[in-house]
This record gives structure tokens, sequence and C-alpha cells, in this order.
């Protein structure tokens, strides 16, 4: 059980997870061919080359004890850089991307910036906020076909809750706080 546990933690977890959501956020926002020029190696060494680099970095350098981040101080930093990263794409898509592109990527920043906030008190799940965020927005984009997606979130919950790295109150609090902002900002500011 441990092992299927670790395995969807790594299939669902935010290095494979994250890049697949961005590359469908890419091709379902309307970009022109040349905007896709410019946003597919900039945003993919901004959100992800970027952020998981320095994890990993900080990782080889002893500055965090594991890859998942386990201990919610050692947290901090990569969130920050994340944080920065997510912040330095905004600048390049209000000068070269389009209306839906800025505005999911602003959700994304106040997601970040959100369960940033909380990590500062109390820890979050990253993996059920990324896994919450990645059914949403495909089901967004494809009007409700892949439906079927949500059974990544009972599996990402029983993984995370299998390996010890969360408490049910953290794997919870990331599923409601990412899903009802995701769900209100798709309604209220994009008009879902």
């Amino acid at each position: 059980m441990v092992k299927l546990a670790k395995f969807l933690s790594l299939i669902l977890g935010p290095v494979i997870l994250w890049p697949v959501t961005l590359t469908i956020i890419l091709f379902n926002t309307h970009l022109h061919y040349q905007q896709l020029i410019i946003f597919l190696p900039a945003l993919f060494l901004l959100q992800a080359v970027i952020p998981f680099g320095y994890i990993l970095l900080a990782f080889k350098g002893k500055k965090i004890s594991d890859l998942d981040l386990t201990k919610r101080r050692e947290r901090y930093r990569p969130i920050f850089v994340v944080a920065a990263c997510l912040l330095m794409s905004l600048v390049v898509i209000y000068f070269f991307g389009n209306r839906e592109l800025f505005s999911l990527s602003a959700l994304l920043f106040l997601l970040i910036f959100l369960n940033g906030i909380i990590t500062v008190f109390w820890k979050i799940s990253f993996h059920m906020a990324i896994n919450t965020v990645f059914v949403i927005l495909i089901n967004y984009f494809y009007h409700w076909s892949f439906v079927y997606l949500l059974v990544f979130l009972p599996l990402i919950f029983w993984s995370r809750l299998t390996l010890k790295k969360h408490t049910v109150n953290q794997l919870l609090g990331a599923l409601v706080l990412n899903g009802a902002v995701i769900i209100l900002f798709l309604k209220y500011v994009i008009g879902l």
C-alpha cells in the first residue's frame, strides 16, 4: 500500500501535474502561434524549471530534508520562489499575452499567495491544492467533460494520508480553500 501511495503522490504531485496543467492552460487560452512560441519556454522556465530546480538544489544542499517539503518551516523559501516566479510570469503575460491567460495566472498567484500565508501558521497540502486546481481547470476548459477526474482527489487524499505527510484537516483545508477560490474566481472574474 505504501508503494502505491508513493506512486500516486509522484504521478499526482506538483512536479508532474503542474507542467501538465500549465500546458493545458496555455493551449486553451486562445493564444496566437507567436504568443505560444514566447510563453511555452518562458512560462515553463518561470513556473516549473526554476521552482522545482530550486527545491532540488535546496534538497541537495541540505536546506530542506525531503523533496515533499514535509516540514512546514522548510516551505517558506520555496513558496517565495514560486510566488516570485509567478509574479514575473504575470508581467510577461501582461505585455505579451491575453486577458484570459492573465486572469488565470492571477488566480494561480492568488492561490500560491493564500496557501503560502496559511503555511506560515499551519501546514496545508500542496498535493491536494494542485489536484484541486487541475481537476477544476480541466473541466472548466472542456465544459465538464472530464468529471471522472474528480477521482484524483480521493486518490491523492488517501496517498498523502497513508504516507503520513498530512492530517485529514490539512488535506480538507487545501481542498476547500483551493476549490472555493478557483470556483468563485472562474464564476465572478472570468464568467464561468
